[in-house]
């Protein structure tokens, strides 16, 4: 998501498309690069909004290659990564290694109105008497727009209502059933690793 939050804003639209071809890429060392989406078929031209919903790869790298990884690392790290993210192309799919704690954080703004605060593990200390002896500055900071976060979170709602996400919605598919509101993203690990 942090692909798409960085390209909404250098003002593209969840409706700019994006071609969902096979990429083969050469990187710095010569060799190529051939990523490829999970369910291994490709659609042609995708908007944001379609391409995030069905978790295509293809339209995340393109993407990534157009707005180019310093604008997703800044935006990553305002969210709250702060594990550093190497400048490959296969960051816009994910394969940064980062803490699932950082990874909580940073989806927090999304769902936030834009704003990031810091996990925390204690709330406060308080004496016998209930006077209050520590407690952590709870001060927000911006790590995007109120119109970024509200987009970026709508696009993720469509992913658990319809797209990749829905076994969470649907009995019949996955163990969980909910009709709460809910936004997420699904993903696959390197090799089931992490």
């Amino acid at each position: 998501p942090f692909v798409y939050a960085a390209a909404l804003e250098k003002g593209r639209s969840p409706l700019y498309s994006l071609s969902d071809a096979p990429l083969f890429i050469t990187l710095e060392d010569g060799q190529t690069w051939v990523p490829r989406n999970y369910s291994n078929d490709y659609e042609g031209d995708l908007t944001l909004r379609d391409a995030l919903k069905r978790s295509k790869n293809m339209v995340a790298i393109r993407l990534g290659q157009e707005i180019g990884p310093e604008a997703v690392q800044d935006i990553a790290r305002r969210a709250g990564i702060d594990t550093e993210i190497p400048p490959y192309p296969s960051i816009y799919i994910g394969s940064a290694a980062v803490y699932p704690l950082d990874l909580i954080a940073a989806y927090a703004p999304f769902a936030n109105g834009g704003m990031r605060v810091e996990p925390r593990f204690i709330k406060r200390i308080e004496d016998g008497e209930g006077r209050v002896l520590w407690e952590p500055s709870s001060f927000p900071a911006v790590a995007m727009s109120p119109a970024v976060s509200w987009i970026m979170t709508d696009m993720l709602r469509e992913v658990v209502d319809g797209g990749t996400g829905y076994a969470a919605r649907n009995p019949a598919i996955g163990n969980l059933s909910y009709d709460i509101p809910a936004a997420g993203k699904t993903g696959t690990t390197n090799d089931a690793t992490d």
